[in-house]
């Protein structure tokens, strides 16, 4: 029989077996749930990008997305996250790894800057022109249970004030300082039905004034993936399993990549590159294979791919002749998919 491409919002009854599915592909504990940890994904609201393929009615390969916007202060540029991307083991190399990938690459090719996605299959995802780029550090690797001064809670127990105050802290702390996810109010109303993720928050007189996130499931074990204080000299979380976004003059042993990044658009990638570099790089070019630019004031064209172009724009091994304006990226656990 031939298969068929689709989404959950066709196919709402599908979505234990898709679950199921992915889980399998992911080698989820029972005791887990990958619905619970990627909830934004999952959630009816987002069915629509939760693409199908089916084969005697049943799913065998699901490919979810998000459309966010990467931002940076008052700017922000149109991305697409990829996630939940999972094949049945009876019909990997059937190609339908290709067909999704494909398909969503066509519905939003000309929409945005970037897609990213995150794996551990370098190899495999060289092949469609995802390249590792970005640099995440884990300061330490003592597991935390307790932290002087915060309190335990979670999203889905913040009242809309609390989580009001959560959201200026991220825009103050975190999208101030770093390319990051713009989280709209939507976004944080979706976070309260991310329950596998700790939150401490620390208080006075009923505000807060930091906080940090701990685990996401299965998918983060026992990682501080995100915090309002990650730039703080000798923080207190720094001898844990700690993310903070990288960067040049940092030298702790371990730094792994952000993620997965892609090019999109030409059009939107140029504007994005425009807005990192502050108009300092000039007449760029894409074609298959290359970046072309000049930089500020320079008549030397440089030729570079668009893994080394990324890289040197993103880091982790930025290039030098960017550093007057690199910005670091760091996408947090929460948005991560």
């Amino acid at each position: 029989m031939s298969a068929t491409l689709t989404t959950l919002a066709k196919r709402p009854e599908l979505l234990d077996q898709v679950i199921e599915l992915i889980e399998k592909s992911f080698n989820y504990d029972s005791d887990q749930s990958y619905a619970v940890d990627f909830a934004s994904l999952m959630d009816p609201s987002n069915h629509a990008n939760c693409h199908l393929i089916l084969k005697d009615d049943r799913p065998v390969a699901h490919i979810g997305l998000k459309l966010r916007n990467l931002a940076h202060r008052d700017w922000t540029s149109p991305i697409c996250l990829l996630g939940g991307i999972a094949v049945t083991e009876s019909e990997r190399g059937s190609g339908h790894l290709d067909s999704l990938l494909s398909h969503v690459i066509d519905l939003h090719g000309d929409e945005v800057s970037l897609f990213i996605l995150w794996s551990n299959l370098t190899e495999l995802y060289q092949k469609y022109s995802f390249f590792e780029a970005g640099g995440v550090i884990t300061t330490g690797e003592k597991i935390l249970t307790k932290v002087e001064g915060f309190r335990e809670t979670s999203f889905s127990k913040l009242s809309e004030q609390q989580l009001e105050q959560i959201s200026k802290l991220y825009h103050t702390k975190i999208l101030a300082n770093c390319l990051t996810i713009e989280r709209s109010t939507s976004d944080w109303q979706l976070l309260k039905k991310q329950k596998s993720t700790k939150l401490f928050i620390k208080e006075e007189a009923n505000q807060i004034t930091e906080y940090f996130c701990l685990s996401k499931g299965m998918d983060l074990k026992d990682t501080i993936h995100e915090s309002s204080f990650f730039d703080q000299i000798d923080s207190p979380l720094e001898e844990y399993k700690f993310w903070i976004p990288h960067s040049p003059e940092m030298s702790y042993p371990q730094v792994h990549y952000a993620g997965f990044f892609k090019i999109g658009s030409p059009h939107q990638f140029t504007k994005l590159v425009n807005q990192i570099s502050e108009q300092k790089i000039k007449k760029l070019e894409l074609n298959s294979q290359q970046v072309l630019f000049h930089l500020e004031d320079e008549e030397q064209q440089f030729k570079v791919g668009h893994q080394d172009f990324l890289i040197g724009l993103l880091g982790p091994a930025s290039f030098k002749e960017f550093s007057p304006f690199h910005k670091r990226i760091f996408i947090a656990g929460l948005d991560s998919i």
